[in-house]
């Protein structure tokens, strides 16, 4: 079938972004060489990689309609848009990082709950490992920003009645 590449190209190009970025960093981080600084950051790496993944998960998508196949498509455009988010989410920093993650959780749970309740009539009936992880992520970014806010709002407190 035509479109079987969709299943291999996406995490080739995700497992390249993670590939690309470590060692930008590790470059990087080796000082201010000639020719360390002259290496791009890690987060262009990514969201080249994550932009060839979308990319290739549209064009599955396209594939897939036109040979007639809609739930190959459906699945497929389900991928693309998460990983759309993920492009947007390097272009990012700060607190709109949090936001965009967020933003990928929800897209992602939320797209393949439908996907799971098209094939097997349970939203439930298979976890995304991508959006658990980043699910994970957000929730501890959250929770240790509540909690960095509460002690500089106390310390802030001290230092005024001092």
């Amino acid at each position: 079938e035509p479109y079987q590449w969709q299943v291999v190209m996406p995490p080739f190009w995700v497992s390249m972004a993670s590939l690309t970025a470590c060692i930008s960093g590790m470059i990087r981080a080796r000082g201010s060489t000639r020719w360390s600084l002259q290496v791009p950051l890690p987060a262009s790496f990514m969201g080249i990689c994550f932009s060839l993944c979308c990319a290739v998960l549209l064009r599955a998508t396209h594939i897939a309609l036109m040979v007639g196949r809609l739930h190959v498509a459906m699945e497929a455009f389900s991928r693309a848009v998460p990983m759309m988010v993920l492009c947007v989410t390097t272009l990012v920093s700060g607190r709109w990082l949090l936001v965009t993650l967020w933003v990928y959780t929800i897209v992602n749970l939320s797209s393949w709950a439908m996907i799971c309740t098209w094939f097997w009539h349970n939203p439930f009936a298979r976890l995304t490992g991508s959006g658990l992880a980043i699910f994970i992520l957000s929730l501890s970014i959250t929770i240790s920003r509540i909690l960095t806010l509460r002690s500089s709002k106390r310390l802030l407190l001290q230092d005024k009645n001092v």
